[in-house]
């Protein structure tokens, strides 16, 4: 399918009745050049239900516009039980504008092998989201792997980078080129192994609490992530019990306001924490306060 534009009915649709524009439910599939607006769900959804029930293997999303849909306008998903899976997906060249409860492209609920490049995003909630709906059973199938992005943009988003993960194991995901500008806050990645974050420009940050969230993750490297202006006064990054992580090259600009330019929040003690973490060729000497933090951490208790 090529060549297209599709309007929905956002208007008039329920939210129990609510469809995508366009749903693909087989593998093999090449999607280009279309737009999508005003969509009571997602403008394209990828998810091996229906008629055909099989996994999904193979396809490609590419130069798709998405204006004012409801959620996504690319949603990428596998069957919540893990009968049937989503796998080996290009998506290139997306781009969303007005989708503020949701945003470019998801991968959720077990979709693996998915290539995301060139992506923008302006007044959305985020760019690129990695999610579950496990909401804390342990479901291994629900495990999102293997998501390659690149080349991100964010303008005047909520997010720029964003997960909603319940359950652990999600893993092997890189990430790089990322330019948030304007936006509440850059990077939240929860419950990710073998992480990679990597050339990210977090510009004129408009929330005061920190830009670069980690938790819950193991084997994560952060490199090259620079700071410019904003109103945030608490962190630039925050690790939150997260262990085996290499920081290297974070670089915070003078017209920064950070307190603290990483703050380590982990439930052990100080020794303990640092024993698993690396950091290298950091310039963080804008922070006001301190450019390392070790905060120890109650569960029941927020981070100031």
């Amino acid at each position: 399918m090529t060549d297209f534009e599709f309007t929905g009915n956002i208007e008039s649709v329920a939210f129990e009745d609510r469809e995508s524009l366009i749903a693909v439910a087989m593998g093999g599939f090449h999607i280009a050049r279309g737009v999508l607006r005003s969509s009571s769900q997602h403008g394209i959804r990828v998810n091996p239900m229906g008629f055909y029930r099989q996994d999904i293997v193979g396809g490609v999303l590419r130069d798709l516009v998405g204006y004012g849909n409801r959620r996504d306008l690319v949603s990428i998903t596998s069957m919540r039980k893990g009968e049937y899976i989503s796998r080996n997906i290009v998506a290139d060249n997306l781009r969303a504008y007005n989708q503020l409860e949701r945003g470019t492209i998801e991968v959720t609920d077990g979709a693996k092998d998915v290539y995301i490049s060139n992506v923008y995003a302006e007044n959305c909630f985020y760019a690129v989201d990695i999610q579950d709906h496990d909401e804390g059973n342990s479901n291994s199938v629900a495990q999102v792997n293997r998501v390659f992005v690149s080349n991100v943009i964010a303008m005047n988003c909520t997010w720029a980078i964003h997960s909603e993960t319940f359950i652990a194991g999600h893993s092997d995901i890189s990430i790089s080129g990322v330019v948030a500008t304007d936006c509440m806050n850059a990077v939240l990645l929860d419950r990710i192994n073998r992480l990679t974050l990597t050339d990210v420009k977090v510009i004129n940050g408009r929330n005061e609490s920190t830009q670069v969230d980690i938790a819950h993750a193991k084997y994560v490297n952060l490199r090259e992530i620079s700071f410019a202006g904003g109103v945030g006064e608490s962190s630039a990054i925050t690790l939150r019990q997260s262990e085996k992580v290499r920081i290297q090259d974070v670089t915070l600009a003078d017209d920064t306001k950070f307190k603290y330019g990483v703050t380590v929040n982990a439930t052990v003690p100080e020794q303990e924490a640092f024993a698993t973490l690396s950091f290298s060729g950091n310039d963080l000497g804008a922070a006001t306060e301190e450019e390392i933090r070790y905060y120890f951490f109650d569960e029941s208790t927020s981070l100031p």
